[in-house]
């Protein structure tokens, strides 16, 4: 013969454990208090430090600067040409290009 589970009252449980005790475990609020881990402080008066000048690193580098170059501006034609190849370049890039080929366009429209 088994015994059948029988949950205690709340009144048998606040004599038990005291009345707080079990409010705190109905309702999940343990005091599960963690201990401040030791490490950088991210916030308060250690976080305006990150931002503070620094001249020495504020400062752009014209090592790669290239102003002596002689470059042509792009003549409309051209300009369209540089977009058509970027557009090219971004179809082979897409997710749907790397499952279908050109011509399968009715294909790829089953899956819209």
């Amino acid at each position: 013969m088994a015994l059948a589970y029988q949950p205690r009252s709340e009144e048998s449980l606040s004599d038990y454990y005291g009345e707080e005790d079990v409010i705190d475990e109905l309702f999940n609020n343990e005091n599960n208090d963690v201990e401040e881990e030791e490490g950088e402080n991210l916030f308060g008066d250690d976080m305006e430090r990150d931002y503070r000048p620094q001249p020495e690193f504020d400062v752009y580098s014209w090592s790669d600067m290239d102003d002596a170059s002689d470059i042509q501006e792009l003549s409309a034609s051209a300009g369209q040409a540089a977009e058509r190849e970027m557009a090219q370049r971004d179809h082979l890039l897409d997710d749907d290009a790397l499952f279908y080929e050109e011509g399968d366009d009715d294909q790829a429209s089953d899956f819209e």
